[in-house]
């Protein structure tokens, strides 16, 4: 397994207006694009990949934040989106490394610890 957090691209988006969940995931679903907003100044998504595949996407900020939730002082937000195909898995298959590493987050000159 190779984890890589990775500049999203156009293509990227597209493929993710293209997941479709089951339910009760299927309120994840979206149009192609309301994905491209994904891709817009200010927002802050990066891609998952496994080696040069597409299995996840990452955001920071107030596009991760469960909608009703105020912010709070001092954390930011972090929302994930997992394909389809990935979900109900045992986590044994694609799991995270298990030790920290620091990747560039796109847009926002900063770092996470993942």
């Amino acid at each position: 397994m190779d984890l890589q957090l990775t500049t999203l691209t156009e293509a990227d988006t597209t493929e993710i207006g293209s997941w479709r969940y089951d339910a009760p995931y299927d309120t994840y679903n979206m149009p192609v694009d309301d994905a491209a907003v994904m891709l817009e100044p200010g927002q802050r998504f990066s891609a998952v990949r496994d080696g040069a595949e597409l299995i996840a996407y990452v955001c920071l900020g107030g596009e991760a934040r469960v909608k009703g939730l105020e912010p709070e002082p001092g954390t930011d937000d972090l929302g994930f989106g997992l394909r389809p195909d990935l979900m109900g898995r045992d986590g044994r298959e694609r799991s995270c490394p298990g030790y920290s590493r620091r990747w560039p987050i796109r847009s926002s000159g900063t770092s996470c610890a993942w």
